[in-house]
């Protein structure tokens, strides 16, 4: 089992309060046992059996994430890949700032 950081961001419009309460419940589902940590401003930490790859797509599927003006974050904090949706500005910064083994299984590189 690894632990997860998740961030989110999403734009705001007339159905942002409805999106994030999707987004959030979503990201809720996939913590193991129900437990979560999200004292932070959209961040959650949880932990999952599951890839970074796999949670990422569930919350996109699971939720009314809009891809072309939400972004989503999912790192595995325990061996360091990530998995991203939606509008990334500056993927190869974010790809830089991990090893060049965890971009690749992340799917960069």
């Amino acid at each position: 089992m690894s632990t997860y950081a998740i961030s989110y961001r999403l734009e705001y419009d007339t159905d942002y309060s409805d999106r994030r309460e999707s987004v959030v419940n979503a990201i809720r589902k996939e913590a193991e046992d129900g437990k979560y940590w999200e004292e932070l401003t959209s961040l959650t930490v949880l932990r999952s059996r599951n890839s970074a790859n796999y949670i990422a797509s569930m919350i996109y599927l699971g939720s009314s994430f809009k891809p072309e003006k939400d972004s989503l974050l999912v790192v595995n904090t325990s061996n360091g890949t990530f998995a991203t949706k939606g509008k990334i500005e500056y993927p190869y910064t974010l790809e830089s700032l991990f090893s060049h083994e965890a971009a690749q299984k992340s799917g960069f590189s």
